[in-house]
């Protein structure tokens, strides 16, 4: 197991593990220890690589590996130890917000910054979001199955991302402190 300080960033993978895709944790591991991490542990079988090694300059690098490897495109976004644990801990609504909901708060990983998007057309009397730049952070109502946000326009809308439970960033977040 790596110490402390080796596991720096994680990459957060679209499309695994998802629609009939079955993808091994050693699979997974072995195209970021091919492009040159000595550390690469998948977390949960769900898309989630905890990494050491320098800092992923070029997503595009590691989303060509898994191509190559997995025969379909991966979008992937990159978070550094710190980013990935300030996610844990936003609190992005209030607690009047969060009261009425199941507290299930979702974020959304971007590739790209939200920049203009202008999330309130989006928004519905049930669905919360708050941007933070490479983040928007989602509250739904009750499940994400159950939305009432149209949420492949507001997916579409936001370009290249991936969703994560924030408690499941919560866990990222203790494994890397604990690494």
């Amino acid at each position: 197991m790596p110490n402390r300080h080796e596991l720096t960033q994680v990459a957060f993978l679209r499309g695994i593990n998802v629609v009939g895709r079955r993808v091994t944790n050693e699979e997974l591991a072995s195209v970021f220890r091919a492009v040159g991490y000595a550390a690469a542990v998948p977390f949960q079988a769900s898309g989630n690589v905890l990494l050491s090694g320098p800092p992923v300059e070029d997503p595009a690098t590691v989303e060509r590996a898994l191509e190559d490897a997995l025969g379909y495109p991966v979008p992937t976004m990159i978070r550094s130890a710190p980013q990935v644990a300030a996610i844990a801990e936003a609190t992005p609504f209030t607690e009047a917000q969060l009261a009425p909901t199941e507290r299930r708060v979702q974020v959304i990983f971007l590739a790209e910054p939200a920049g203009a998007a202008d999330l309130s057309l989006h928004e519905t009397d049930e669905d919360r979001l708050v941007s933070d730049g490479s983040e928007v952070y989602w509250l739904p109502a009750r499940g994400m199955s159950t939305a009432a946000i149209d949420l492949d326009v507001l997916l579409r809308d936001l370009g290249t991302n991936t969703i994560r439970t924030q408690a499941t960033i919560q866990r990222i977040a203790r494994k890397l402190a604990a690494s």
